[in-house]
């Protein structure tokens, strides 16, 4: 699970990952359009090792990690954890950025107890509404890329959010087995989309999206049903929701699921940078505002060129 993402950040994009200790998260380094770059730890540094019970283990990796940084000029450091201890631990020297949650929903249930017992009734309607549309549901791979990548692209266009290349997708469906593609269409119209895959004993939906013009049918409800009901048939204990911007409107919207919002940590150690990154500021808003505006066919193509240099 640590080196997932880096390894599909390397075959897509060509970020090579920095390795630190073997067996723990490697560092990637993204490279700024004009000068400078950053150094984060992979995607999805969820699962913390034996750090919090090993400190010296992780005062061995931070101290390596702040060395490669300062040595390859690195604006910053970002560690990502959901670990307030080890957040704590670092807090003397980092700076700690508290604006992401995580919702994390519990299936170890049958599907019907987790309908009737763990989603609100709201929600239950919602997905019911959903269904009398009587969408199209195809769970599948390489053979559903076509139809997941048009939905995800306009989602993410509309969102003002770059997005990611096909060869990226298609880097996550060759190097991990679980990885599954599930889309939904109406009137034979891919509407709504996911990209899943399995972790221990949790399901996990890094991309999905549903177009916003079809929202108003309770399709995109339908789609987190389905994915539901797909890790309660894996037997899966959890569907990790995935990180959000506290207080956003995609915290709500999974909160109103009925999981359990985590606090996630994201720690700055800023060597080039006074600051830690503001993405609720102006300036980010209005170029979210103005990416939103582009045509799908210039996002597709350009969006890529921007997600390498993200965090």
């Amino acid at each position: 699970m640590y080196y997932f993402h880096s390894e599909v950040y390397k075959e897509s994009y060509g970020i090579e990952p920095i390795p630190i200790i073997t067996g723990l998260p490697p560092l990637l380094r993204f490279k700024s359009a004009f000068r400078g770059s950053k150094l984060a730890t992979s995607i999805y540094f969820w699962e913390n090792g034996n750090f919090e019970t090993n400190p010296p283990l992780l005062n061995r990796y931070i101290g390596v990690c702040i060395s490669v940084c300062k040595d390859l000029n690195g604006d910053y450091l970002l560690i990502k954890t959901g670990s307030k201890k080890i957040a704590d631990k670092l807090s003397n020297i980092f700076s700690i950025d508290h604006n992401f949650v995580m919702n994390v929903l519990r299936i170890s249930e049958d599907s019907d107890f987790v309908f009737q017992k763990v989603i609100g009734g709201k929600k239950r309607t919602e997905i019911r509404k959903g269904y009398r549309f009587k969408p199209t549901i195809k769970l599948g791979r390489e053979d559903l890329i076509n139809d997941f990548y048009d939905v995800f692209a306009i989602t993410q266009t509309e969102l003002g959010t770059p997005v990611h290349s096909k060869k990226y997708i298609l880097s996550i469906l060759r190097s991990d087995s679980t990885a599954k593609i599930l889309v939904l269409y109406l009137d034979k119209k891919p509407v709504s989309g996911a990209l899943t895959f399995i972790y221990g004993k949790a399901l996990f939906h890094p991309l999905a999206g549903t177009i916003n013009h079809f929202k108003k049918t309770g399709i995109n409800s339908v789609l987190y049903w389905e994915m539901i009901k797909y890790g309660i048939k894996m037997k899966c204990t959890h569907f990790n929701m995935g990180r959000s911007i506290k207080g956003s409107g995609n915290a709500v919207f999974k909160r109103r699921w009925g999981g359990e919002e985590r606090q996630l940590y994201f720690c700055y150690y800023l060597h080039r940078k006074n600051q830690i990154p503001r993405y609720g500021s102006a300036i980010m808003k209005k170029l979210t505002r103005i990416w939103s505006c582009f045509p799908i066919t210039i996002t597709k193509n350009f969006g890529q060129y921007f997600i390498k240099r993200i965090p």
